[in-house]
Formats: C-alpha cells, structure tokens, sequence
C-alpha cells in the first residue's frame, strides 16, 4: 500500500503551561519539568484542524515553527 501525503503544521501560539483543572496549579513531570501545552494547526491543501497536546520541558522553540513532509 502506497500513501502519498503532504501536510503543513504551523505553531498558531506559543506554548503555555498545562493547569491541574482542580487545582489549578502548573503540572510538573516526575522529575520536575513543566508540562507545556503545545497547539498546532494542521493542513493537507484541501482541510486544516487544530491539535492540542501536552510536551515535558520548556517547548520555546517550537512557536511559529512550520514542518512539511513532500509527496
């Protein structure tokens, strides 16, 4: 099976901290590292969506960043 496949992902904001919804604290790893949310924007030419997902560490370097894979 052969998949042709391009896509663009574009950071659509810098990353923020993820909150415990209780107790609205910063999540932190086992070993101390802050848990960033990180929110993408995803395209293939003809449809876009957002995902939404959480990273360890300081994500900085992600903000505006934009990956494409050729067909």
């Amino acid at each position: 099976m052969s998949l042709n496949y391009s896509a663009n992902a574009f950071s659509t904001s810098p990353p923020t901290a993820a909150k415990d919804f209780a107790t609205k604290k910063v999540k932190v790893t086992e070993d101390g590292q802050p848990v960033m949310v990180v929110r993408l924007l995803a395209m293939d030419g003809s449809d876009s969506t957002m995902i939404k997902f959480n990273l360890a560490g300081e994500q900085h370097h992600l903000v505006l960043a934009a990956v494409s894979k050729p067909t």
